[in-house]
């Protein structure tokens, strides 16, 4: 995943090089996210879906209330992207990171045998 940032970086108008936004989505962001997703066992449906919607809600750059103890570390995560990249300079990021969100959810809709959590 780091190749492909650093191949997003011209058309981001930056040097390449691994940035301080690269460490949230490559190593933290989605594997912390995917680990509270498929927690089916200690953790009934209705809180993850509640997730899912807060956190599509927060990539979209949606105020939400204060986030959940889980959702915490997650917003700060995101907070750190936005930081280093902008959204109003750099939507086509976001965008890329609804995508991933989404699909992200599909999966787990399929391992779970349920259709996607994702809202339309």
């Amino acid at each position: 995943m780091p190749g492909q940032f650093a191949a997003s970086k011209p058309l981001l108008a930056q040097r390449a090089g691994i940035t301080p936004s690269i460490r949230p989505v490559t190593g933290l962001l989605y594997p912390y996210t995917d680990n509270f997703l498929d927690a089916k066992k200690r953790l009934p449906p209705k809180p993850r879906l509640r997730f899912c919607r807060r956190f599509h809600d927060r990539l979209s750059g949606r105020a939400s209330a204060q986030p959940a103890n889980h959702e915490t570390q997650v917003w700060s995560l995101v907070e750190m992207i936005e930081d280093q990249i902008p959204r109003a300079h750099y939507p086509e990021v976001y965008r890329c990171l609804l995508a991933i969100h989404k699909a992200q959810q599909q999966s787990i809709g399929q391992l779970n045998e349920r259709p996607s959590l994702h809202r339309n």
